[in-house]
């Protein structure tokens, strides 16, 4: 079973690193858009958007990293030895 859940998330893994190359510019400007929350001519809405789109692209990269990790790990054949 854990196999079956080790291929999903493998799949979930490659589907979220296809979107980070489908939305490549939002990612670049999400993460230079950083530098804009210290201007002080922006709103509290747009820092929050800023801010918004930052968090995303952290829990983005911290997904895929889970996915691959565990994906990998649970497929992965283990060979127990038996102490007869």
């Amino acid at each position: 079973m854990k196999k079956v859940f080790g291929i999903l998330l493998l799949i979930i893994g490659i589907l979220f690193v296809l979107v980070v190359f489908g939305r490549l510019t939002s990612l670049i400007s999400d993460v230079l858009g950083i530098i804009r929350i210290f201007d002080s001519n922006i709103s509290g809405y747009q820092r929050g958007d800023v801010f918004g789109g930052f968090i995303y692209w952290v829990l983005h990269f911290l997904v895929i990293y889970f996915a691959f990790k565990f994906g990998s790990k649970w497929i992965k054949n283990k060979k127990t030895s038996t102490n007869s």
